[in-house]
């Protein structure tokens, strides 16, 4: 029979129980998944998988619709393999004049998108060792759920602060980081002081290089950081706890709308660049 710790007194108990045995304390029982989501969450860690592939393959259509720049050294070393800005407008680039013509959509399809292919090597080797943090610890849905949420919180606080064209994983990143630096310190015990001293250090490194590199979305990086250790406050502070199949069914269809949104966003930016390279204007959509 599966057990867990018990919230408060942290005895081994079983999963079904409703209340501790030991201590009474009341255990939060979640619904059980339904069929069709458990079939996508069968491997955990696949999600993962998923994600770093949407990445991927955007990362490729971005320099397939226009590979002008992609081997250029204009930008230097860190400039190859970079998509035109015109390519990530078209599938969902965020902040400047597509932040004031209301595209809210771009605040989930930006974190999809990268710069060169230094920005997306390095942003999914951290996403590679987050995510199956996450996924081992607080489970596969709430991996996508974080990485969308505090994606859309840290470009939410870029585009407020000062708007910048932007993209890039890194504030889901940044989110992640602050997701299990929060589990970690009300987790308590040895894994949680391990886990949060490491992460405290990586966050450290983390902010100080984006103070030290030019063109690095810091304000992003910061609002990550901060809706994770929000969300970190209402996932479990228990590692194994089973997902609903309500959490697993909302996490896939805010994935499977952000990936319809690139493609309505392709839609309606395509139109407007024809009527720029026209009318020498960018029109709202």
């Amino acid at each position: 029979m599966p057990a867990i710790n018990c919230h408060k007194c942290r005895q081994l108990i079983s999963d079904k129980e409703t209340h501790c045995p030991f201590c009474q304390t009341p255990q939060v029982i979640e619904r059980e998944s339904s069929s069709l989501t458990k079939e996508f969450f069968k491997e955990p860690k696949e999600v993962i998988n998923w994600i770093v592939a949407i990445n991927v393959l955007l990362y490729i259509a971005s320099i397939i619709l226009d590979p002008s720049e992609a081997m250029s050294l204009d930008h230097g070393l860190l400039g190859v393999g970079s998509p035109t800005s015109r390519s990530l407008i078209v599938l969902g680039m965020t902040g400047n004049a597509m932040w004031t013509c209301g595209h809210w959509w771009t605040l989930l399809t930006a974190s999809f998108l990268h710069g060169s292919i230094l920005h997306i090597y390095f942003n999914l080797s951290w996403l590679r060792q987050l995510g199956a943090m996450t996924v081992v610890l607080l489970g596969p849905a709430r991996f996508i759920f974080a990485y969308l949420a505090t994606g859309v919180g840290g470009f939410l606080l870029s585009n407020f602060w000062n708007n910048p064209s932007t993209v890039g994983a890194s504030c889901s990143i940044f989110g992640l980081m602050g997701v299990l630096i929060v589990f970690a310190q009300r987790r308590g015990g040895l894994l949680g002081e391990k886990l949060g001293k490491q992460l405290w250090i990586w966050t450290g490194v983390g902010l100080l290089f984006g103070l030290m590199v030019p063109m690095v979305n810091n304000a992003g990086h910061i609002g990550g950081l901060l809706t994770g250790m929000a969300l970190g406050f209402v996932f479990p502070k228990q590692e194994n706890r089973q997902e609903s199949g309500v959490l697993q069914l909302l996490s896939l269809a805010l994935l499977g709308a952000t990936i319809l949104f690139v493609g309505y966003n392709g839609l309606i930016m395509t139109q407007a660049l024809e009527q720029y390279d026209l009318l020498g204007q960018l029109f709202c959509q």
